[in-house]
């Protein structure tokens, strides 16, 4: 997987009289993250006297892409998806649904029966991950802003596996 910079991007949202929000997307000719900001300022502000509708915030991102795309070994499936229930640190006992796409099969308590719908929630890269988004200071939030308790409290996670319907196949 060789990762690399194709692209800026910036996402703005427009909200309606009802609640009812749009995403507008633009794919940015900025060379720099820096001009990309006041690119996307420039977007907004031009963007602004054409709508009615609020703009309510907007988001520039730094797009990297596989630049020799590769598909994943046959029989891997997005829609097959490890669902992970963890409780968020607060008093009140509030959980976030995190969802991992095709997760690998060391992820769940067997490779067959009942147990192979369970999700090994000791499973130490499914920890790593999930302490970044737990502790001091996490790398990004889950749920509205919020952290999660402390991911190697066993009594914090649980997990299944799911499948989301899909029609391509």
């Amino acid at each position: 997987m060789a990762l690399a910079h194709m692209v800026y991007r910036t996402t703005v949202t427009l909200v309606d009289a009802g609640g009812n929000k749009s995403e507008m997307k633009f794919t940015m000719t900025s060379a720099t993250m820096a001009d990309a900001l006041s690119d996307a300022q420039t977007i907004v502000a031009a963007l602004n006297p054409l709508t009615d509708a609020v703009i309510t915030g907007y988001a520039v991102s730094d797009v990297w892409e596989d630049s020799a795309v590769q598909f994943a070994a046959g029989g891997v499936q997005v829609e097959e998806i490890a669902l992970i229930s963890a409780r968020i640190d607060t008093a009140q006992e509030k959980y976030a649904i995190l969802r991992i796409p095709a997760p690998v099969a060391g992820l769940f308590q067997a490779t067959t029966g009942k147990k192979s719908n369970v999700v090994l929630t000791t499973y130490a890269a499914l920890i790593t991950y999930l302490s970044l988004c737990s502790g001091a200071t996490p790398v990004f939030t889950v749920s509205e802003g919020e952290k999660l308790a402390d991911p190697t409290n066993q009594a914090n996670l649980e997990g299944k596996r799911i499948h989301r319907g899909s029609r391509k196949g």
